[in-house]
């Protein structure tokens, strides 16, 4: 993909004059050209590359409408896997899990904040019953459970575990295979969250008390996953110094993966421009950079996660987050993290939030989702470098060997590209290197009169909804030949089935097994 610097002030000229106008709006045409490089891949990711997360203030206000019956609710999350799925967040910190309490948390029973959100400083507690419903769920729709817990539960300047094996013991007489676990959430933020510090050497010895208590005490969960250490944005000179300090732990060195977190904005003021600004989203790979650089010098060999991540933080931008517009930073964030050699992406969230796959009430699919479902369905293992004749950063494509265990048939050798056109006009992109093949297109474009903030996406111009029993519809390709239209403001993926790359055929959709890392986890119980 291009980097080359831009005249940014051109650029917000631009999308100023062009966000609120309909992306099936007619202008001028931009003749791209565009190379994969398929000689080697760069990197090699997995098929639970993508994964999604819970908060656990969830747990807190009696699972919301999360209705774990509902068949739409089952249909939907069995679509993603296999999956990660990550419950955390800020009221990680404050659960208590009570192995003799086995009714479910009645919603908003406990204190609430003035925007309707449990207070993250009092505790609360997890039921048996609660922990069961996660369990039973996630099996059933066959996702992986990574949960953190709660690093301030302490004594004598120490984590006190006491509770965790309660949970651990619990979970073991019911036969739950837990994927992994995590110690806190943001603990360099816990100064000014909680009123606490808990320094990356305290944190890292928690880690290997943790650690010791899952290989030794409870051999059951020795191949579970722990991760961390959670840290914010690296960008910060402060959570980059606590992850560095983390890791140069022993115990640190010893985490199946480094995890830390992403937001492009706050939500409390993200603008549309920053949802289509360039910039912004290019702004994401030095801070992938910062973490993998500094993991591979003082942690070699240990895989880079993103533990959560989405487009703004506090909880996302409301009409933004939730909307088309959103799908920039979504898919453009998964590019990035698989060219520069992240191993997961764990999008915050599935549920709750306004930044969250689906609606809070109605368990229906946001724009996210879909473009999650695709990617999951598209996207295979190899990762290549690509890139066009656009001298800017406001084109961007990416491209990866296609996923061959798909609805499609698309066979070994075929190359997935996905594709963001931020320009202010169309982009006719042709792949001369598969000149005259068939190609299939998946463009998905804003339904309705709101255009970029439309809370419906079309796929090839047909709405994507559930069908009348909540079950998914068939995704159709549109069959053009190697050259492709992108209309302004719009995103999507193109499939060159007989693409016949060799490096395809032999990479795409295996074991790697010398690609894979300490973050494997196998089910194995």
């Amino acid at each position: 993909m291009h980097t080359q610097s831009l005249n940014f002030n051109l650029v917000l000229v631009c999308v100023l004059f062009s966000a609120d106008q309909s992306v099936k709006t007619k202008s001028s045409l931009l003749d791209v050209f565009v190379k994969v490089h398929t000689d080697r891949a760069v990197q090699v990711v997995d098929d639970r590359f993508v994964g999604v997360t819970l908060d656990t203030s969830l747990i807190a206000d009696g699972w919301g409408k999360f209705n774990f019956t509902s068949q739409k609710l089952i249909n939907l999350a069995r679509e993603l896997s296999p999956t990660f799925v990550r419950v955390g967040g800020t009221a990680a910190d404050r659960l208590v899990f009570d192995p003799l309490k086995n009714t479910v948390n009645k919603a908003n029973s406990y204190p609430l904040d003035d925007d309707g959100s449990v207070q993250f400083l009092r505790k609360f507690y997890m039921s048996a019953k609660d922990w069961d419903l996660l369990n039973t769920f996630t099996t059933e729709v066959g996702w992986d459970l990574i949960f953190d817990l709660n690093v301030l539960l302490r004594k004598h300047g120490r984590w006190n575990p006491s509770n965790a094996v309660q949970l651990l013991t619990y979970s073991i007489t019911r036969g739950y295979n837990v994927a992994g676990f995590e110690l806190g959430n943001e603990p360099d933020s816990f100064h000014h969250v909680f009123n606490v510090t808990v320094t990356p050497q305290q944190l890292a010895d928690d880690v290997f008390t943790l650690q010791n208590i899952l290989r030794k005490k409870f051999p059951y969960f020795k191949s579970s996953l722990v991760v961390g250490p959670d840290t914010t944005q690296v960008k910060k000179k402060r959570s980059y110094e606590y992850l560095q300090q983390f890791l140069q732990s022993e115990p640190g060195q010893k985490v199946d993966a480094a995890t830390w977190h992403h937001y492009y904005v706050n939500g409390r003021i993200a603008t549309l421009q920053d949802f289509i600004d360039p910039s912004i989203l290019e702004s994401l790979k030095s801070e992938i950079i910062l973490a993998t650089d500094l993991t591979r010098r003082v942690a070699m060999g240990t895989p880079v996660w993103l533990g959560e991540t989405s487009s703004a933080y506090g909880g996302g931008a409301k009409g933004l987050s939730d909307v088309y517009v959103a799908g920039f930073m979504w898919l453009d964030k998964l590019g990035l993290s698989a060219l520069f050699g992240l191993k997961r992406v764990l999008r915050q969230s599935f549920y709750k939030g306004l930044y969250s796959l689906l609606d809070y009430h109605t368990l229906d699919p946001n724009p996210d989702y879909w473009l999650t479902l695709l990617y999951k369905r598209l996207v295979g293992s190899a990762v290549f470098n690509a890139t066009s004749t656009d001298q800017s950063i406001a084109f961007r494509v990416y491209a990866h060997c296609t996923k061959t265990h798909n609805v499609w048939g698309y066979p070994a050798g075929s190359v997935t590209l996905y594709v963001l056109n931020l320009h202010s006009e169309s982009v006719n992109m042709s792949l001369p290197q598969f000149d005259d093949q068939e190609v299939d297109l998946f463009l998905l474009t804003p339904d309705g009169d709101q255009s970029l903030k439309s809370r419906f996406v079309l796929l090839n111009d047909k709405r994507l909804e559930l069908t009348a029993d909540s079950k998914l519809p068939v995704l159709e390709p549109q069959k053009l030949h190697s050259s492709v239209i992108f209309p302004a403001f719009s995103f999507g993926f193109v499939v060159v089935p007989q693409a016949q790359v060799k490096s395809c055929q032999t990479l795409s959709n295996i074991s790697v097994e010398k690609e894979r890392r300490r973050d494997d986890f196998v089910l194995s119980k």
